[in-house]
């Protein structure tokens, strides 16, 4: 064995140390609000307390991987990670993994600033708003199907316009037609 391989074995090459460099160097924010402010130069009332790094660790191997989430004052995310070579799942996964840390801190911060009752009743509060929305919804398409039927148009005109003017699947339109076509 020659010299360079020994040198080798006493001191393996860090093959991460761009990764490394990158995520301490973001990941303290400092750094990360002088980025920030290069992104965004108009905001200029962000200081580094209205920043929180979010981080997760890979639970498969050691260690965090090699990309950073951060926030800004819980209304913006910023997302950062290794540029691939390929599309990659991978990449789309982290980020929701990311999203998902972060929506665990706004309810722990919730539950510290209001008790269970509350959270309670505040939940209680938007599901009855989004029924009343379901509500409206469904009165307007309600209203479309019977004026469609009013200009004697075809079950299958109709169906095929409120399934695109209201977003909905064919066979949710069909279901509408069947229950407001009267």
């Amino acid at each position: 064995m020659g010299d360079m391989d020994a040198a080798r074995e006493d001191h393996p090459i860090k093959r991460t140390i761009a990764d490394s460099v990158f995520t301490n160097l973001f990941g303290n924010r400092k750094y990360l609000l002088q980025f920030y402010q290069a992104l965004h130069p108009d905001d200029t009332d962000i200081k580094e307390d209205d920043l929180s790094v979010i981080t997760i660790e890979n639970v498969l191997t050691d260690g965090q991987y090699n990309d950073l989430g951060a926030t800004v004052r819980s209304d913006k995310m910023i997302f950062l990670c290794e540029a691939q070579s390929t599309w990659s799942l991978n990449v789309l996964i982290r980020i929701l993994m990311y999203l998902a840390e972060h929506e665990k801190e706004v309810v722990n911060i919730m539950g510290t600033l209001f008790g269970a009752e509350e959270i309670s009743r505040i939940h209680d509060v938007n599901v009855r708003q989004e029924g009343l929305v379901e509500g409206i919804q469904r009165g307007r398409i309600q209203q479309y199907i019977e004026d469609c039927k009013e200009f004697n148009q075809s079950k299958d005109d109709v169906a095929m316009r409120v399934s695109m003017k209201f977003n909905l699947s064919d066979d949710a339109a069909r279901d509408a037609i069947n229950e407001y076509w009267k």
